[in-house]
């Protein structure tokens, strides 16, 4: 719901920008977790949950900043 409000405001190298950006990610900081520190979900859920939030934020404010659409003000 928030993605679609979020979206609209994007331009197309931003909204392709954002959804390769968040699958990467969210792949790596699974691997990260499950691999590398050697959770499992059930022992490693609030971090491993927290991590993925904390990515949703900083990648969405990343894409707004960098890929906004230009807006038109057409006054006359």
């Amino acid at each position: 719901m928030l993605e679609q409000l979020f979206l609209k405001y994007l331009s197309k190298k931003g909204k392709i920008f954002y959804f390769v950006g968040q699958v990467i990610l969210f792949g790596l900081w699974a691997f990260i977790v499950l691999k590398v520190l050697n959770h499992s979900l059930e022992n490693g859920r609030e971090l491993f949950y927290t991590g993925l939030i904390g990515i949703w934020v900083v990648w969405t404010g990343l894409s707004f900043l960098f890929f906004r659409e230009k807006e038109t003000n057409n006054i006359e």
